[in-house]
């Protein structure tokens, strides 16, 4: 996940397209995002939707939440069309998608178990696992299709967050709730520490993973596409290897583990 600021910045920044619509503009005036607006909404939303559950009308709060979620794909629309991109302004994206599927798996998850086929939290991370490797794949494929055309769309990078967070919103809110749930009371704090320990170990492990696609540059432009292109290719693909790996070996210990959490789903 931490490539995303990153290798995938750079990456974008070198060999991909940055506007989303061709009837993207430049304009002398700076152009407000529309998009602040429901990010800013969507905290107060989802506050809301939780309140108007507890109080027996979890319809209203779903539409509540829906309703912020269309907002915020009309103003997605909208900037993309008008507000010229670079590399790293593209990074909204992973919170965009965030925003955009929470009301998708708000219903998800208590479907699931409302019809006996939750699967359950170790499952579910390896599921992000598995989904975090993948999204990589867009990536290494758009590294492919630069090499011939010299440049890739970035509608690639786009699947490649949309793929991401589907992957982030099955593990990252799963495992807070897992550590809460099955920490000892008197030690809730300190595994959650250890949680963001782990978190934090892990960009140092992204740094060093990125250095392999480390590029030498001459006043921001690549002096060897043929290079960059196969150093890219290599991470991405490397990644994709991981992810799929290790999750496909959680997925396999998910029952195991599952039957050691007494119960807890």
């Amino acid at each position: 996940y931490e490539q995303t600021y990153g290798s995938w910045v750079a990456f974008t920044d070198r060999l991909l397209t940055k506007d989303l619509f061709t009837s993207a503009t430049a304009s002398a005036e700076p152009v407000v995002p529309w998009t602040i607006v429901p990010l800013v909404l969507s905290p107060l939303a989802m506050l809301m939707a939780l309140k108007l559950a507890g109080q027996g009308r979890l319809r209203l709060g779903e539409y509540l939440v829906g309703a912020v979620a269309f907002m915020m794909l009309i103003a997605f629309v909208r900037d993309m069309s008008y507000v010229q991109q670079t590399a790293g302004s593209l990074t909204f994206l992973g919170a965009f998608f965030i925003v955009a599927l929470t009301p998708f798996f708000a219903w998800l998850w208590p479907w699931l178990e409302k019809h006996g086929k939750n699967p359950g939290k170790p499952a579910k991370s390896a599921i992000g696992l598995l989904l975090g490797g993948i999204a990589f794949l867009p990536l290494a494929w758009a590294a492919h299709l630069a090499g011939i055309n010299g440049v890739a769309s970035v509608w690639w990078l786009v699947l490649a967050y949309a793929v991401l967070e589907f992957g982030e919103l099955s593990i990252s809110p799963i495992g807070l709730s897992a550590v809460t749930q099955l920490s000892v009371q008197r030690v809730v704090s300190v595994m959650m520490g250890a949680w963001f320990l782990a978190t934090a170990y892990s960009e140092f492990v992204a740094a060093q993973l990125a250095k392999l696609a480390a590029i030498d540059t001459v006043d921001g432009t690549v002096t060897d596409v043929g290079a960059a292109l196969a150093s890219y290719t290599e991470l991405f693909s490397s990644l994709l290897y991981v992810g799929l790996g290790v999750g496909a070996l959680l997925l396999l210990v998910a029952p195991l583990l599952k039957k050691m959490m007494h119960g807890i789903h």
